[in-house]
Parts: C-alpha cells; structure tokens; sequence
C-alpha cells in the first residue's frame, strides 16, 4: 500500500467536537503548522464506517474496558457528523507522529494543558474530538477505509493540489446554537454554505477556484446578513439569493477515475443549491427536497436545525 508523505497525515474531527462546536479551539491550536486540506469528506461514522476506522488500531483489540469503551464510542459517533481530511503542511515534520502526540490520551485524568482533546473534558476513556492514526502506515490504511483507494493515490503526490485551509472544514458542519441566530434566514444560509463547501472540498469532486471561491462568497453573505434589521430582513436575503444565483457556478467535474464517495448525487446536491436560492418558490416540498439531499451527502442536521429549516423554506419569500 501506498504510504503519505512524512508531512502529510489524515485526520477525522470527531461528533462530539461538532457537537460542541469546538472548531476554533482546534484551529486555533493546529494553526503554527499551516495545514492545507488535500481531501475531505462529511460522514456520518456508521457502524461499519466505524470498525473500519479503528480496525488498524487498538481500538477493537480485546483488552480490559474495551468493550464499555467500544460501546461508548458508538454511541458517541452518532451524536452527529465527522470531518474526515488529509492534510499537509509545508515543514519538513513528522505530522502523523506530531498530531498524535498533540492529540493527548482519550482518559481526562492523563491529559495536558495544550493537549488537543483537553478543549473537551467531557470525554472520557471513549474516541473523542479527533482521531489521529498512530503512524503514516496506518494512515494510509483509515484513508482508504474512509476515501478510498483513489483518493490516497492522489494525496500522495506532492503535487496534490490545496482545497482548502484546515479552519475552512467548519463550512462542512457549522454548529451553533439556533436560539442565537440573528434572523429566520439563518439556518437556510448555513445550510447553502454546508452545501457550497461540499462541492468546493469534497474528495469526490475535482478542485475548483470557482467552488472555493462561491464557498467564500456564501459566508460573505451570511455575515452580511447578521446586521441587517429585523424588519428588511427577508427583502435582504431575497436580494442576496438572487445575487448568488447568478453566480453560482456549474456542478464541478467529478474526480478522475473510479467514482468516489458520493459522486453520483453531486447533482442533486447542485439541484438543492438551486432552490435554496430561488426564496420566492419556497415551499413544504423544498425543505424536504433539502434534508434528502444532507442526508444523502451525510450533512448531518439534528432534530432543532431540521424544524427551523422547514418553517423558513414553506413559505415563499418576496
């Protein structure tokens, strides 16, 4: 099997760090190493996704706990959405090693400040915040458990192009408290990011400036749109959906080679763009035509978010 260049490693930010929305911790502190996103994926670690995962490890060798660990562990992937991606960056480390020494023990009593899981003390003796494979070897096994074969073909090249900068990942789950949100709008415009930054970083497509660029473009706008007063808000988000519609891009090529992931439904994905930004033919059937899509493309919505994403798509705006 191929082997990842030594400055090069594979990483899965885990449910739980969604959950708490620990992003900018963990950007924060892996930032000094300037880490370019070579691939990525949003996935939902099922079962079997699960095992493969941590089949190389020792996450599934019989030792004393590891059964109440293993149970626990399950039961935390399903909490909501992973991050999977190879990253690089340009020093000349060991970044498997590094990561894995940073990534700091799983049991809260054995952690140190600065170590990456210490953002979440809540975790405990389970997999938690982010995964980090041992060693390069078992790195490019869990990059094609995950990815596929292709795509560590592709990685490991040192001519693999950048998608996207580590803390540009969030795009793919953005966590937040909804009660916080600045307008009913809200949750559809970060659901047109999610979706922008699926086909600007997703292994499964070929990279595009166009996409990158259309990604940065949707977050543009939503900051934008987080100041506007209450009462012009839908006036302003009716104006700005049809800006972006005239911008948005065609559905980006699929990867060379064997299809990967889930290249087959890039077009529906393309399709659910779309609608999100044509506000004056909202409707019951549009909120559902999205969660099919975020469910397909494992973009992981929980309970709260997919009620307020129907309550603002039933009705037409403008």
């Amino acid at each position: 099997m191929l082997a990842l260049p030594r400055n090069t490693a594979f990483v899965v930010v885990m449910p739980d760090a969604m959950a708490q929305d620990l992003w900018g911790a963990l950007a924060t502190r892996m930032g000094p190493l300037r880490l370019q996103v070579l691939a990525a994926s949003s996935l939902v670690l099922r079962p079997p996704l699960l095992s493969a995962l941590y089949a190389h490890g020792t996450f599934k060798q019989p030792r004393p706990g590891r059964a109440t660990s293993s149970w626990l562990s399950h039961a935390a992937a399903e909490l909501d959405s992973s991050v999977a991606a190879v990253v690089r960056t340009p020093f000349d480390v060991d970044l498997p090693g590094l990561l894995d020494a940073w990534k700091g023990p799983s049991t809260f009593g054995r952690r140190r400040p600065g170590d990456l899981r210490s953002v979440a003390p809540a975790a405990h003796r389970c997999h938690s915040v982010l995964h980090t494979p041992d060693n390069a070897e078992q790195a490019a096994k869990d990059v094609v458990a995950l990815l596929g074969e292709e795509t560590l073909e592709e990685v490991v090249s040192s001519d693999a192009p950048e998608r996207c900068r580590f803390d540009r990942l969030r795009r793919l789950r953005m966590p937040s408290e909804l009660r916080a949100a600045p307008h009913p709008y809200d949750v559809v415009i970060r659901c047109l990011v999610r979706a922008a930054a699926v086909l600007a970083y997703d292994h499964a497509t070929v990279p595009s400036r166009e996409w990158t660029e259309f990604a940065d473009l949707t977050e543009r706008v939503r900051d934008e749109l987080g100041v506007v007063p209450p009462g012009s808000v839908a006036d302003a988000w009716w104006s700005a959906a049809s800006m972006l519609a005239v911008r948005l891009p065609s559905p980006p090529r699929p990867a060379p080679g064997p299809p990967r992931g889930r290249a087959g439904a890039l077009p529906e994905l393309h399709g659910v763009l779309r609608r999100l930004l044509a506000p004056e033919r909202y409707d019951a059937v549009t909120g559902l035509a999205v969660e099919s899509a975020f469910h397909t493309h494992d973009l992981f919505l929980n309970p709260w978010e997919r009620h307020t994403l129907r309550i603002a798509l039933s009705f037409p705006v403008g």
